[in-house]
């Protein structure tokens, strides 16, 4: 290993106040990566213990490096290594003033456009990044640079006057930034130890980035992209600019020897893959602490460190009953190091569904960054709807996604999703343009999800028109109308059957509906094709062989934040469909009161009349008046509901001489 690389000989004969090879490398540095090795699904780093997980990448990736090995990335396979990192992190990069980043590769440019080597992103937010990779245009095989986050001047793709990126020999590359006293900070570029004429924009003074992922093969933010083809060895990042010499030395020498970190007791994460699984069902708990701790969980479930490989392991447990699960790190007479997670089951599912998601106990506001819920663009909204809480669409151009993790479709498999839907009669219009279904697409940006996706449903009305359930059938097809009608204020079950064949050919799928507590279900759709496509998408990538998201996104940019809630996700076990109903609808809208004046006082001495009715939060109304029951005319027009105190008191109109008056409230 080239951890175990040895300082020369000479060393003890350097004079005083001069340092031994390297040794100045050694300073404020954050990560060494030798990309010599697998440590079950991680290769290690050697300074601070950030060690990268291994995404579909394993020992057989391992190839000849400049020294020792290095990780080939394959772009059909989507591998990439990444690290997700605390708040207490030395990491990203980027969350220093100055900082440098280091590393070899041996990529070509040819057929890459916009590949990345390099990247800083954000699980949080798909704006934050930072990226060193292949040129996104042109002919050359240059270094491209890209920095954005909203609100900071755009680095939009500036490439490298040399031109390294020829597939043919391992070069050297290394980003520089150094904090300079106005607050400012410039950035430079080094290829083979050499200062790129290339002119990046300096970092103005107080900005600060919000990226918390580093990642190499691809750009890792909400989900990957961008995988690249090509090798990488040999990467480093400091929390300070390296020199010119210090750069000279890094390429002529590499690192020097760095003795094994002792990792403080640390649980990068405990989760459970289904904060609810359906009563008498298993969820599954994982985690990620440090490799040479013993590792127990309470209750019932005892030492699993013979379950984990180098700290990261899982284990499936029964959900009978709410239950806290507490994970203990323990390493001799060091403290305890504890996570806790809480997992609780929902009764009454019927046999053979496995929860995937309710919304129940979710805040309101803001669906992304709950529950695994990704907040790739837009927001979707948490709220209660009916007696159950729901999701809804904002404003459009929303997309979010939740990773079914133990609960993937894999390949040649089949099962079905479920879900249900209210569309209600509040503002009939404007327009719905919704889809909803299983992908294993990166997930990025709405615009991304026009097409090419997978196997799901749209949900579409034209303003004022009738809602219609929709399909395509096969690559490139046309949106097929389903024969059935739906009604505002409804619920609908809707069930797709899906059958995940192998990489190659087409998924397919069937779609059947059916008004929540009907006894029978149509089928809409049957044996349609996906419009998956198998090559590669830019950017995007390869189709993966597993279906591993399910998603909801929205395009229309003005539609309704109350037009349709969305309920009640359910996945059958694994080996086929289900035709039946996995729970009772608490959602939807309740049955309205019928609409009618409830209470009226009038006083002819005063000339005052006070009208009650049952008004309801989002409408408008207005007051009629006849004295004959055959003309009527208008008092008032466009009183909002008043759920409070639901009552208006106006003046009689002069015209108010008969015996009899008779009033209308119009919705």
């Amino acid at each position: 290993m080239k951890s175990l690389r040895h300082l020369l000989a000479a060393l003890a004969l350097l004079p005083a106040g001069l340092h031994a090879q390297g040794d100045s490398l050694k300073t404020d540095l954050v990560s060494y990566w030798p990309f010599d090795e697998v440590q079950g699904t991680k290769t290690p780093d050697l300074k601070n213990g950030y060690d990268l997980t291994l995404a579909n990448l394993d020992s057989a990736d391992l190839v000849a490096g400049v020294r020792g090995m290095a990780f080939r990335f394959n772009a059909t396979r989507s591998t990439y290594l990444f690290r997700t990192h605390a708040g207490a992190d030395d990491l990203p990069a980027n969350k220093h003033a100055s900082f440098t980043i280091a590393f070899w590769a041996k990529a070509n440019f040819s057929g890459q456009a916009d590949k990345r080597l390099f990247s800083e992103g954000s699980n949080a937010n798909n704006d934050p990044l930072f990226t060193l990779g292949t040129p996104n245009t042109g002919t050359r095989a240059a270094v491209d640079v890209f920095i954005r986050q909203g609100g900071t001047p755009l680095i939009d793709h500036l490439k490298s006057t040399a031109s390294p990126l020829d597939g043919v020999a391992w070069h050297h590359i290394a980003f520089v930034q150094s904090l300079q006293p106005d607050g400012t900070a410039t950035r430079a570029l080094y290829i083979d130890g050499v200062l790129d004429a290339l002119a990046i924009p300096a970092r103005p003074a107080g900005t600060v980035y919000n990226m918390n992922i580093t990642s190499f093969g691809a750009v890792l933010r909400t989900s990957g992209a961008a995988w690249v083809n090509g090798d990488i060895d040999e990467a480093a990042i400091w929390k300070r600019p390296l020199t010119p010499a210090e750069i000279i030395d890094l390429r002529d020498n590499g690192m020097p020897n760095l003795a094994p970190p002792l990792e403080p007791l640390l649980v990068n994460s405990f989760s459970a893959d289904f904060r609810v699984a359906s009563e008498g069902d298993t969820t599954r708990l994982r985690w990620d602490v440090t490799k040479d701790a013993t590792i127990t969980i309470t209750p019932n479930v005892g030492d699993v460190t013979g379950l984990s490989s180098f700290g990261v392991g899982s284990i499936d447990v029964p959900v009978t009953a709410p239950a806290t699960y507490t994970l203990t790190l323990t390493r001799g007479a060091e403290a305890p190091v504890t996570a806790m997670v809480s997992v609780s089951p929902r009764a009454g599912v019927a046999a053979g569904w496995r929860w995937v998601e309710d919304f129940e106990g979710l805040n309101a506001g803001a669906l992304g960054g709950q529950a695994r819920w990704l907040p790739a663009a837009g927001v979707f909204d948490v709220a209660t709807v009916g007696a159950s809480q729901a999701t809804r669409i904002t404003g459009g151009g929303d997309l979010t996604a939740k990773d079914l993790r133990s609960l993937t479709l894999v390949e040649g498999s089949s099962a079905t999703l479920f879900f249900r839907f209210c569309l209600s009669a509040l503002e009939p219009e404007l327009p719905v343009d919704i889809k909803l279904g299983l992908t294993e697409k990166t997930i990025r940006f709405q615009g991304d999800f026009a097409s090419n996706i997978g196997t799901y449903v749209k949900l579409n009305r034209v303003a004022n028109g009738p809602l219609t359930l929709q399909a395509v059938n096969g690559i490139g097809g046309a949106l097929t109308d389903a024969a059935f009608s739906f009604e505002a204020d409804r619920v609908y079950n809707v069930w797709i059957d899906v059958t995940n064949n192998p990489l190659g050919t087409t998924d397919t799928f069937s779609v059947h509906v059916a008004e929540d507590g009907a006894s029978l279900r149509s089928t809409v759709f049957n044996n349609f094709s996906s419009d998956r496509e198998p090559q590669e998408v830019p950017l995007l990538g390869f189709p993966q062989p597993n279906i591993n998201f399910v998603f909801a996104v929205a395009a229309t940019a003005d539609q309704s934040s109350q037009a349709v809630a969305i309920d009640d996700f359910y996945l059958s076990t694994t080996g086929g469909f289900n035709a039946s109903v996995p729970t009772r609808s608490l959602f939807g809208k309740q049955p309205p009161l019928p609409f009618r004046i409830v209470g009226f006082t009038d006083n002819r001495t005063t000339g005052m009349v006070t009208l009650e009715w049952n008004s309801r939060s989002g409408e408008f109304y207005s007051i009629w008046f006849s004295n004959d029951l055959a003309t009527w005319m208008e008092v008032t027009d466009s009183i909002p509901a008043n759920t409070t105190d639901p009552t208006t008191t106006l003046a009689l109109p002069g015209t108010f001489t008969t015996p009899q008056t008779y009033f209308q409230v119009r919705q």
